[in-house]
């Protein structure tokens, strides 16, 4: 069974950080990054984590900044994280590949992420380094920043699942089979 690991700082705020649910087996894995929605509770996400986990993909769960650091903040820490885990693959064991699983807002800052190239170039990465999106929970309108995702171009990462909030089952066979 898979379990909660200690917390990784990827900041410098007490909120930077996240924590790795190892996947089965030995040796490097790929990793998802989860992002939950504000809503969310960890229960679910602990869930959905150990699913993964069970397939032998590393699960990486986000904490956020809250109140007023506001959405870009939040963004802007979803690249920190994915840079700490590629940073620090080897001492971690993961093998390169990181996609992103979202829900609700957590949906909105995955997208943004890696559509708006700024947050990726900060950390010294582009888009074509994430291997895929789960995109659960995330309309086709406007995201937290009032921008509409066409703004940004074309499609930013080959290989996007697109879901409802409820669609955890599906999200799961998408991520396993594309890492």
């Amino acid at each position: 069974m898979a379990r909660a690991q200690d917390r990784h700082a990827y900041g410098p705020h007490a909120r930077q950080t996240l924590r790795l649910v190892d996947g089965r087996g030995v040796g490097s894995k790929p990793v998802v990054v989860l992002l939950g929605d504000r809503a969310q509770d960890t229960a679910s996400l602990m869930r959905s984590a150990r699913e993964l986990a069970r397939r032998g993909i590393r699960v990486a769960i986000t904490d956020r900044r809250e109140g007023r650091h506001g959405f870009a903040a939040h963004t802007s820490d979803v690249a920190r994280a994915i840079s700490y885990l590629k940073t620090h693959a080897e001492a971690l064991e993961l093998d390169g590949r990181i996609a992103l699983w979202g829900i609700g807002t957590g949906a909105d800052a995955a997208l943004l992420t890696v559509a708006d190239r700024r947050y990726l170039a900060v950390v010294g990465m582009q888009p074509r380094d994430i291997s895929g999106l789960a995109l659960l929970g995330h309309g086709d309108g406007p995201d937290a920043t009032f921008t509409h995702p066409r703004a940004y171009g074309g499609n930013v990462v080959s290989s996007v699942y697109r879901g409802g909030r409820g669609d955890s089952a599906s999200a799961i066979a998408f991520l396993s089979g594309l890492l």
